[in-house]
């Protein structure tokens, strides 16, 4: 019996240390309005041209972040100064990863959703609306939310501005 309550214990360790250490978003997860998109600064379809290790220096020991440099495809707010931070890590670029890296690449097409820093660097990361649209072979994704989004984007925009 000791040994069974052991295992149970034990497991119930194990559980509660991974969710400690998944990445967790809260908030709306989904946007119906424009006063849904207030808190960003940025939002467009956009081509990433390339993606490397960020000069930007690091605010705490264990900020994890990369940079992109971007393509606006499609602009619905905001603009940008041609590159971005991505919060989290990348295995091209950076030496760790988290639970909450984006996985973003060279030469895919990306729904960015992004707020200005302390520093006037547009930033996102993945509690926002960001995702994937087409992979770097032009292939559009068929799961997820960025179809989908972008065309209730279309829609919003188009109605502000005929």
């Amino acid at each position: 019996m000791k040994k069974l309550v052991f295992l149970a214990v034990l497991l119930l360790n194990l559980f509660a240390s991974i969710e400690a250490f998944s990445c967790h978003c809260s908030g709306n997860y989904e946007f119906n309005t424009q006063e849904d998109l207030a808190g960003y600064d940025f939002v467009a379809l956009v081509q990433i041209d390339s993606i490397y290790a960020s000069a930007i220096p690091k605010t705490h020991e264990n900020d994890l972040f990369y940079q992109a440099d971007l393509t606006v495809l499609e602009s619905f707010k905001g603009d940008t100064q041609g590159s971005i931070l991505i919060h989290g890590g990348n295995k091209t670029v950076t030496e760790r990863w988290s639970s909450c890296d984006m996985g973003i690449d060279k030469s895919e097409t990306w729904l960015i959703f992004a707020r200005r820093g302390e520093n006037g660097q547009l930033k996102t990361h993945f509690c926002t609306f960001s995702s994937m649209y087409a992979n770097s072979s032009g292939e559009k994704t068929t799961h997820g939310r960025s179809v989908s989004d972008l065309e209730k984007l279309r829609g919003l925009f188009q109605a502000a501005h005929p």
